[in-house]
């Protein structure tokens, strides 16, 4: 599903109304492109094969109002307030916790002390190399779930993307990477299942301006988020919306689902 740089725009009507069905029946999302709805703002809709609506989403994270965000968190789960937190993509931190990410700071505040106390009991895992004194509660390219504390949404997903700008330096580092990013979406597609979730937002892991990402484009950030969440499509999903915090995060939205229902042209 990743974008072709080469690729030509499309012409079908999606490129002019922000929705794309392909005869599928519809849902009520498609009707709400530029509209407030479930306190976001849906820019582009494109439905997948079993029907589940992938929703490029304007606004904040925390003010979903559905079953679950998604967010961007590192092994340690604990995100801002301890003050090591949990930022996906970034360096290694104190107790292997790593720097939080902005989006993890709005949800540990959104949160409340439930969600801290959810997070905090999280079971720690034994994970080969680490030091004594790393609080492990979730691997790179993983997911686990809690409830979401004083969010909107009932239950908060904590997705672990990997760390570029460490260990993205070199060709093979940089794949590994990119599997640990495109892993950590299905597996919190995976979560989103088993939890029975049917609408999910999620924030974009790893997307934060270098130095947090490396040597990786946005552009391929948000390739591997639309491809790792694709992978995790299960029937009773009804909408997952990729969360966009900038203008330039939705450009990038737009181009890879518009280069992707041109290839459904073809």
């Amino acid at each position: 599903m990743s974008s072709s740089p080469g690729r030509r725009r499309p012409s079908n009507v999606f490129a002019r109304n922000g929705v794309w069905t392909n005869g599928l029946p519809g849902k009520t999302v498609d009707g709400k492109v530029g509209k407030l709805y479930r306190r976001l703002r849906p820019f582009i809709v494109y439905a997948l094969p079993s029907g589940t609506r992938l929703v490029g989403s304007e606004g904040l994270i925390v003010a979903f109002q559905g079953d679950a965000v998604v967010n961007s968190s590192t092994v340690d789960c604990l995100g801002a307030s301890t003050g090591r937190g949990g930022g996906g993509g970034f360096g290694g931190g104190r107790s292997g916790g790593g720097v939080c990410s902005p989006i993890d700071e709005q949800i540990s505040a959104a949160g409340g002390p439930e969600l801290l106390a959810a997070r905090r009991a999280l079971p720690l895992l034994n994970v080969a190399g680490s030091p004594r004194s790393a609080q492990s509660r979730c691997r790179r390219g993983s997911a686990v779930v809690t409830t979401g504390g004083q969010l909107p949404a009932k239950w908060c997903v904590h997705a672990v993307g990997p760390d570029y700008a460490t260990h993205g330096g070199t060709t093979a580092s940089l794949a590994t990477c990119d599997a640990q990013l495109h892993s950590a979406y299905a597996s919190a597609m995976d979560v989103a299942q088993r939890t029975s979730l049917k609408s999910v937002a999620c924030a974009l892991l790893c997307a934060d301006p270098p130095p947090a990402r490396g040597p990786c484009s946005l552009q391929r950030i948000v390739d591997l988020a639309v491809d790792g969440l694709c992978s995790g499509d299960y029937a009773s999903l009804e909408e997952v919306h990729v969360v966009a915090t900038s203008k330039v995060e939705m450009e990038c939205v737009c181009r890879c689902l518009l280069y992707t229902s041109d290839a459904a042209d073809d």
